[in-house]
């Protein structure tokens, strides 16, 4: 009987001994998660205020940073963000940190078609975290993003989504390829806070540097203006005697007997010297505004395929790429617009140094057409972009340009209530990009 009592004695203390030694356990994994937490709200809380009164131009790096700093901290591959445009059909990868040794993928996921990823976008559009432990045990549905992940080598996944005003503004993520990895809930509140930080950076930037734009378009807009009244006054005060002496020239050359012939040539010279001359006043006229927009309802595509047809004989070596929609129709003065894209090809041609390609798209955006001209050229460096829309501002040799070609561009657009855009990267290209309202005739 003793012996009885002393086995269940035992047998109750062996099961007393297992619970608290899993208590134990329990309470080192609730140790060790608030431990983890805490680790996690004060990395937040440094990246947070690491972002706090930051320059507006110093935001990339400082999210660089702060990617590197969770991608270190949570033991992945590789962090990201990608932000959404053109109502979310279009995703760019704007930022991404690398763990040592793995290869960045930034390059190659610019300008991504949402379309290719439905299963994706439909988890994106309904707030959803996306969180992928093994990316070959993806479902069917989502064949086409597995295709893509397995393509970069990517085993892992954890991906948020960055909202902003209620709406889908971009995602931030991480990834492995070395080995498959699960992430804890805590890790997904952290992207999520980590989300809403870069979010609110990245918007704020976006707003400042469209007060800047604005600032600058204002500066230069006065700028052209008060050039403007002065260009009105040279091109009139040149324009008679120009006239005059044209007319005396050509009246001599028509009454030319044979004592005429050995000065032919000085000539010919001189009326091609006033035809230079009154070309840069024609354009000088051009940049004061002189005249109202002689607006119609016009097909845009037509304007460019007929300045393409106007420059052909200039494309010797050159391929010009049109994605072009059939019909965008917008109320605009057709022979302005047609100058404008003569001008944007011409400077295109002029970039490229024997063969190359010019890239023109047209697209439409919130009741306005994009219009991109894009080369392959030389490019123009950064010291000089902020010139190019002055007037007699060129990056070309002497005697290839007037320096007026990109200023009447921007009169005509701003005349339009448009906005013009320039991007370049040296020995890499140019990117005009043109913004026009379709009701431009209406205002």
């Amino acid at each position: 009987m003793k012996k009885n009592n002393a086995k269940q004695t035992i047998i109750r203390l062996l099961k007393e001994i297992g619970r608290c030694r899993e208590e134990a356990i329990r309470l080192k994994q609730v140790e060790e998660s608030l431990l983890y937490r805490f680790r996690i709200e004060k990395l937040v809380s440094i990246i947070s205020k690491d972002f706090i009164n930051i320059d507006v131009d110093k935001l990339d790096s400082a999210i660089n940073d702060a990617l590197q700093k969770v991608g270190d901290f949570a033991g992945v591959d590789r962090s990201y963000i990608f932000i959404f445009y053109d109502n979310a059909k279009k995703a760019s990868n704007t930022h991404e940190w690398c763990a040592h040794g793995i290869t960045p993928e930034i390059q190659n996921l610019q300008n991504i078609e949402t379309t290719a990823i439905p299963w994706w976008m439909s988890k994106m559009h309904r707030l959803e975290c996306i969180h992928i432990p093994r990316v070959c045990d993806l479902p069917k549905e989502a064949s086409a993003e597995k295709t893509i992940l397995q393509a970069q080598d990517i085993q892992s996944l954890l991906v948020v989504p960055m909202i902003y005003a209620n709406a889908l503004y971009g995602f931030v993520g991480f990834d492995t390829v070395r080995t498959e990895k699960t992430w804890t809930t805590e890790d997904i509140e952290m992207l999520n806070m980590l989300g809403d930080i870069f979010t609110n950076a990245l918007r704020r930037k976006q707003m400042e540097t469209q007060l800047r734009l604005s600032q600058e378009r204002l500066i230069q807009a006065e700028k052209i203006a008060s050039f403007g009244k002065l260009a009105l006054r040279v091109a009139h005060e040149i324009n008679n005697p120009l006239t005059s002496a044209y007319i005396k020239l050509q009246t001599l050359m028509a009454n030319e007997n044979s004592t005429w012939h050995s000065i032919e040539n000085k000539l010919t010279g001189v009326i091609k010297s006033i035809d230079k001359v009154a070309n840069i006043t024609k354009e000088l006229m051009n940049i004061s505004r002189v005249g109202e927009l002689e607006c119609i309802l016009m097909n845009i595509s037509d304007a460019i395929y007929e300045a393409i047809s106007v420059v052909e004989y200039r494309l010797t070596g050159i391929v010009v790429h049109k994605n072009l929609l059939s019909q965008i129709d917008i109320y605009a003065d057709p022979i302005k617009l047609e100058q404008v894209f003569i001008n944007l090809l011409n400077n295109s041609i002029d970039a490229i140094n024997d063969t190359g390609d010019i890239y023109i798209t047209t697209t439409d955006e919130d009741n306005s057409v994009i219009v991109e001209v894009i080369d392959t050229g030389c490019g123009i460096s950064a010291e000089n972009i902020k010139n190019v829309f002055d007037p007699f501002f060129t990056t070309k040799a002497i005697g290839k340009g007037t320096g007026l070609g990109l200023s009447i561009c921007y009169g005509v657009i701003s005349q339009h209530n448009g906005t013009i855009e320039l991007s370049s990267i040296p020995n890499r290209g140019t990117t005009v990009r043109l913004k026009l309202p379709c009701n431009i005739g209406r205002l």
